[in-house]
């Protein structure tokens, strides 16, 4: 498992989810980082939701995170 440390861009407040694909509920939200702040994420674990949007696993909170607020942009696994 390879960790990468990225920052929070394109958003004031991004989500970490349980699972891409479930945000009905306020328990589906595991944590929530500002703008500028860093986030660890595993760039080997990605998932797709329906809609074809990438996440990619985040480490602390566990959770997923959309690749459209991070500045994590490669695939240098």
């Amino acid at each position: 498992m390879k960790t990468i440390f990225t920052k929070i861009t394109n958003c004031k407040k991004a989500a970490i989810r349980k699972t891409p694909w479930r945000t009905l509920f306020e328990k589906d939200i595991v944590g929530q980082k500002r703008h500028g702040e860093i986030v660890e994420i595993d760039p080997t674990k990605t998932c797709y939701d329906w809609h074809d949007r990438k996440f990619y696993k985040v480490i602390n909170p566990r959770g997923w995170i959309h690749d459209g607020v991070i500045d994590y942009k490669g695939d240098d696994v």
